[in-house]
């Protein structure tokens, strides 16, 4: 099989994740957290299907790390629905969201002792700068969902390098399965008292959520990892934070100002010029 084949599931990843606050933004009188308890229990039962179908075993719950992958990966996912459902621009938050490439980086120095080059590292400044663009701490008025995205963004940078240190020894359905297990796990006691049943409308996006923009693209990407190298993917992933940024100003008429654009560029830009960099040294 030719790599264009992969090339394309990331792109239909990345395209369907870029909906995700079409999706929540129309869910109506229900929590960020609540939102992501149905989410994380579909994305259960769907991936629990998917590998009873095709027949792949479950892997054994015998490592911290798969524990440390499972809460991250909860935490960041938390942090980004609530970002949305704030009212944070999608651009802005799938902007932000997208430093996830950029702590990577720092996170796999630490944890897996990978090597930073000059040209990674300045990168990962001009990063940091569109960052600040975005977030316009001069005006002293950092905006609260934007600094949830952020944060989601330096903990799935996180989650992203412990994932990478499982596939040592795990499948990646395993690792998917028991994140999606964790995650509804921790949602469940953070609706227990403002639990509310949604109505009609809200239940067919909650649907459409889980299964077009969780389940599906999460195992297309997952999929194409096994044809595709990192460097590869997270070039193509790029279109994601375009995608989100396109929602925002066609379907909810979302005008980002001059330091949106120049921060989304920045960090853009670096991602995948860091892709690039990657490439030459492997």
């Amino acid at each position: 099989m030719t790599k264009v084949a992969p090339i394309i599931l990331v792109a239909i990843a990345s395209f369907l994740w870029g909906f995700i606050g079409f999706f929540v933004r129309n869910i109506s009188k229900i929590s960020g957290n609540e939102i992501l308890l149905f989410r994380f229990l579909t994305g259960l039962i769907l991936l629990s299907l998917f590998m009873i179908i095709t027949g792949k075993r479950f892997s054994k719950f015998n490592s911290k790390w798969l524990l440390i992958n499972s809460v991250a990966y909860s935490v960041w996912v938390i942090f980004y629905i609530n970002s949305i459902a704030s009212g944070t621009p999608l651009a802005n938050a799938a902007f932000l969201l997208y430093t996830s490439t950029i702590f990577s980086i720092l996170f796999s120095r630490i944890i897996l002792k990978e090597f930073v080059s000059k040209r990674k590292l300045f990168f990962i400044l001009l990063a940091f700068l569109g960052v600040i663009f975005i977030l316009k701490p001069i005006n002293m008025q950092i905006h609260y969902g934007e600094f949830l995205s952020l944060m989601a963004g330096i903990i799935y940078g996180f989650q992203i390098v412990t994932t990478r240190k499982l596939m040592k020894n795990f499948d990646v359905y395993s690792v998917m399965f028991y994140s999606f297990l964790i995650a509804f796990i921790i949602t469940v006691p953070l609706n227990i008292s403002n639990f509310v049943i949604p109505d009609f409308k809200s239940t067919i996006y909650l649907i459409l959520l889980s299964v077009v923009s969780t389940t599906i693209p999460a195992i297309l990407f997952t999929y194409s990892l096994k044809k595709l190298k990192a460097f590869e993917a997270s070039t193509v992933a790029l279109l994601e934070p375009l995608t989100a940024s396109l929602v925002g100003f066609l379907i909810f008429s979302e005008f980002l100002d001059i330091f949106s654009i120049v921060g989304g560029l920045m960090i853009l830009i670096s991602c995948f010029e860091i892709s690039k960099a990657s490439r030459k040294i492997r």
